[in-house]
């Protein structure tokens, strides 16, 4: 079996349709069954084999940015040439797909580049650029609009979570039927103990069990501005003992932090730790008090994973697919309110790091990439009825 896949969404730092597209792919050529892998990034194809995954992406950066691969960093700054790349990565594409002799294409960001002869699987991970237009770069909502033709003409759909299967069925009327749900599973790196808890405190000036962690791409849909401002509501005492750390890199758009923010930072009782690599985060994680993750969409959540597996308290939103992704064993708190947010944070800060531990990773290990990546085959399988 020999499949296309997009490997566009492969930048540093891996966001999370990257880590999704990384880790599956990663998975897939570990199972008996691997099929033979072509990928398409900047303007060529590669071959994908087990060597591509040899390096941490965190650490050694071993994808192409689109910087690396046109040598034109400014497109991401420069609408009218980013669409000039776009209409001439689709004319590439469309030229140079028939000579790889691929059998399907597994859209791994939302469509594919271009028109194919062969059956394609669109993975949708969320429809928040739907639901929340705002919420997105108005380029990023454009390139989406044609999702829609796509999933109507697809064998199958593949998304991440029963609450996205709903969005797609609710929006565009696609049959249950036609949607396969295959959930992302956690890095194998937060399944383990940190091999250097001591030395990661000691470099970010934390204490162990003595800060909360937020783990988020800093943008919008997020919410910070809501958990900063709960965070604000507890006491100053509090605020000294508990840093709010928040791991992530720069999104998009201005995140309208509330009002007394930067009074914050300038204490040290909030602190931005940008991107943090893999090895270093699992360390923040496990000794986290709680990572509160207010997010007011998501198309699933994988750091909730992340900190369970890593035997961290949860407390996320609510809403949209992040129950599914916290289960039982997550507190649950309305994403917008303020009051109740802090109410979270203040119980945290009382909580025991240990209580309830086993269950928390118990319930991260079920998320596996290797069961992705089964699921996967199978839906590649039934497309070419094989």
């Amino acid at each position: 079996m020999r499949i296309g896949v997009d490997l566009s969404s492969l930048k540093f730092p891996l966001t999370g349709v990257g880590n999704c597209t990384y880790y599956l792919l990663e998975a897939l050529l570990r199972n008996p069954r691997a099929p033979t892998i072509d990928g398409f990034q900047g303007l060529s194809w590669r071959s994908i084999k087990p060597q591509y995954f040899e390096r941490s992406p965190s650490k050694d950066r071993p994808v192409s940015t689109l910087k690396d691969a046109v040598g034109l960093g400014w497109l991401r700054e420069h609408e009218r040439a980013r669409q000039l790349y776009t209409s001439f990565r689709r004319k590439v594409f469309e030229a140079s797909a028939g000579a790889k002799s691929i059998m399907l294409f597994h859209a791994f960001s939302f469509v594919p580049p271009g028109h194919l002869a062969v059956p394609t699987i669109p993975v949708v991970y969320d429809l928040s650029f739907v639901r929340h237009p705002d919420l997105h770069p108005r380029a990023r909502v454009r390139a989406l609009q044609a999702i829609e033709m796509h999933l109507q003409s697809a064998p199958v759909i593949h998304t991440i979570s029963r609450f996205s299967a709903n969005e797609i069925t609710n929006i565009y009327g696609i049959e249950p039927s036609r949607i396969a749900i295959i959930y992302p599973g956690v890095k194998p790196i937060f399944t383990r103990p940190s091999l250097n808890s001591s030395a990661v405190l000691v470099r970010y000036k934390l204490t162990a069990g003595e800060y909360f962690l937020v783990v988020s791409t800093l943008e919008p849909r997020k919410n910070l501005r809501t958990l900063v401002s709960a965070y604000l509501k507890i006491s100053p005492a509090l605020r000294g003992q508990f840093p709010l750390c928040v791991v992530g890199a720069a999104g998009w758009n201005d995140m309208d932090l509330p009002d007394g923010y930067e009074n914050l930072e300038r204490a040290g009782s909030l602190r931005f730790l940008g991107f943090v690599p893999d090895a270093e985060l699992k360390a923040l994680y496990e000794n986290a008090r709680v990572m509160p993750y207010p997010s007011s969409y998501e198309g699933f959540g994988m750091p909730i994973i992340e900190a369970l597996a890593s035997g961290t308290p949860v407390a996320c939103s609510n809403t949209t697919s992040l129950p599914e992704a916290g289960g039982t064993v997550s507190r649950s708190v309305a994403p917008f309110d303020v009051d109740a947010w802090a109410e979270e944070l203040r119980h945290a800060a009382d909580q025991s790091l240990s209580q309830h531990k086993q269950a928390r990773q118990a319930h991260a290990l079920q998320f596996t990439w290797d069961r992705a990546a089964e699921q996967a085959l199978d839906l590649y399988a039934k497309v070419l009825n094989r």
